[in-house]
């Protein structure tokens, strides 16, 4: 228990034991809620590279480093920063917070008409991975308390990382396979 003095709070080992542990615990649900999947969106860069015969592009960041865990692994595949050219196969990543744009090309003002966010609609889907829900928000969901736990605090409890999409550009057609419909790269929890 806990016994207060004029000078000092004295707390008995057992009590020192269950606030230590306390602690813990809370610091290890927020390890949990923070934690996303990290390196998610290049590594399935890298996979999409590795199944496809030709350049992938995307945005600086995972271009930066799918083509460093290329060279870790030793596979083959390149992943560009550049602008795409018409028919190529564009890795869109999602954006994680509002107002960022994760999007980017290395440099954009080679062609500012460039915005993934507004073109894709225009694009052909090719490839999708999506790393499924975590088991905390699915509880959340099936228990009814959704309503009272905040939405983005909820958001970081159901998904550890967005969808990564893989587009085809309109224009010329390259001798590319279409994977989406051989392999639809789906996992779930």
């Amino acid at each position: 228990g806990i016994a207060f003095t004029e000078s000092a709070i004295v707390i008995s080992r057992a009590g020192r034991i269950a606030l230590i542990s306390l602690l813990i615990l809370v610091n290890l649900f927020c390890f949990y809620i923070d934690n996303d999947d990290p390196l998610y969106e290049e590594r399935a860069a890298v996979r999409l590279a590795g199944e496809m015969a030709e350049p992938i592009y995307t945005n600086a960041n995972s271009a930066l480093m799918a083509n460093r865990l290329l060279q870790i692994k030793q596979l083959p595949g390149v992943v560009s920063d550049a602008l795409p050219p018409p028919g190529a196969i564009y890795f869109y990543v999602p954006c994680k917070e509002e107002n960022i744009p994760c999007n980017t090309l290395k440099q954009p003002d080679k062609n500012p008409e460039f915005e993934p966010e507004k073109l894709r609609s225009e694009w052909t889907p090719v490839w999708r991975d999506d790393p499924g829900r975590k088991l905390s928000g699915i509880l959340i969901e099936k228990l009814n308390l959704k309503q009272f736990v905040p939405a983005s605090i909820y958001y970081k409890l159901n998904y550890p990382s967005l969808p990564v999409t893989a587009y085809r550009l309109p224009g010329a057609k390259t001798d590319a396979p279409d994977i989406l419909n051989q392999n639809s790269h789906m996992r779930s929890q």
